[in-house]
């Protein structure tokens, strides 16, 4: 759900990991 808001700060912790 977080991300491509939180890609970058916790990759791999979110959906699109971007």
């Amino acid at each position: 759900c977080l991300g491509r808001r939180w890609g970058p700060k916790f990759l791999g912790r979110s959906d699109d990991s971007l």
